[in-house]
């Protein structure tokens, strides 16, 4: 078959074509890096970097579900070893004050200073974070704890014990119901382990309840079981001249009961707190995993991209040459 220039002139131009084409892609990727720059250009690398984008979105969620948890938990231990650190020396002061050998005045003193511990418990179970009361419960939008006018404390508007006849609430199943209610407030976050946060029986919990590191009700002998109500007591009785060390002793016991399990709350929450760090971990890890998959599916290595871009060009170039010798001159050109 004979091949005549023109023939020769237009497969020429369909290459030179392609290969401008291709040197213009080539181009396009070494300035943006990406493998595709429309999902027509590969549809299966399109769907699987929709996918990633869509995990990673989601990771980014539960990273910041993870973080706020674990600056509202920073927040509350910063806040509740200061409390440790006040009752402890709380707790030596009164020991010493029960053995006998104290005056009305020194017996002043300490209740004063007993006073001064209780403003600290009510000023740090009412600190906040992001702008939430962190041991607010499920009420964050306001302070959780208030000074009622008796004098008792309150969590919610509630007080977190009862006299006898139980004047408040009307009866002792009413006060358990409501104590009940205040210990079952659950704050769930989804932090990626294919939960639903609007399930109770799912989720992480990271609420934090006043009511439960100060305790409530009062126990068969009449005396409080909550933290700020019983120091309120001992309080009272230390600044009461007739003071009896007998009569204070059971609720020195009290307090050392009281004591202990504030600390195991404490303690628990701390290991919420290992939990939620644990998990920030774990997501942290997951993210980067994602952003080099994604990477992988989408973009290319810069160094590729400017090798292949110059072997383009040079296979641009090349054509242009070859095109020289290919192409005979016209008849225009002679008669320049």
């Amino acid at each position: 078959m004979r091949v005549t220039s023109v023939m020769m002139g237009r497969n020429y131009k369909i290459n030179l074509g392609k290969t401008q084409s291709a040197l213009n892609d080539a181009s396009m990727t070494m300035n943006n890096y990406r493998k595709f720059q429309t999902i027509a250009d590969d549809p299966a690398a399109a769907a699987r970097a929709f996918q990633l984008r869509q995990e990673y979105s989601k990771l980014e969620s539960y990273k910041k579900n993870a973080e706020n948890a674990q600056g509202r938990l920073d927040t509350a231990d910063s806040a509740l070893q200061d409390i440790l650190t006040m009752l402890n020396t709380v707790k030596e002061r009164i020991v010493s004050a029960a053995n006998g050998t104290w005056g009305p005045g020194d017996r002043e003193i300490m209740a004063t200073e007993i006073q001064a511990t209780q403003k600290a418990i009510l000023q740090n179970m009412n600190l906040s974070f992001t702008g939430q009361y962190v041991f607010g419960g499920t009420q964050s939008d306001k302070p959780p704890l208030t000074i009622g006018a008796d004098g008792r404390i309150r969590f919610q508007g509630m007080p977190l014990d009862d006299d006898s006849s139980y004047s408040y609430y009307g009866s002792s199943a009413a006060f358990n119901a409501a104590m009940q209610g205040l210990m079952d407030q659950k704050v769930l976050l989804d932090f990626g382990y294919g939960i639903d946060p609007g399930d109770p029986a799912s989720g992480f919990d990271v609420s934090l309840s006043a009511a439960r590191f100060l305790d409530y009700d009062v126990d068969s002998a009449g005396m409080s079981n909550n933290l700020y109500n019983l120091l309120e007591d001992m309080s009272t009785m230390m600044a009461n001249p007739a003071f009896s060390q007998a009569a204070f002793a059971p609720y020195l016991d009290k307090f050392n009961e009281v004591h202990k399990n504030f600390l195991t709350n404490v303690t628990d929450m701390a290991a919420k707190s290992q939990s939620v760090n644990y998990t920030l971990n774990r997501i942290e890890d997951s993210i980067l995993a994602t952003t080099e998959k994604q990477n992988y599916v989408e973009f290319v290595d810069p160094a590729e991209a400017v090798i292949d871009w110059k072997w383009q060009e040079f296979a641009y170039r090349s054509a242009l040459a070859i095109g020289q010798q290919i192409l005979q001159p016209s008849l225009l050109d002679y008669l320049r």
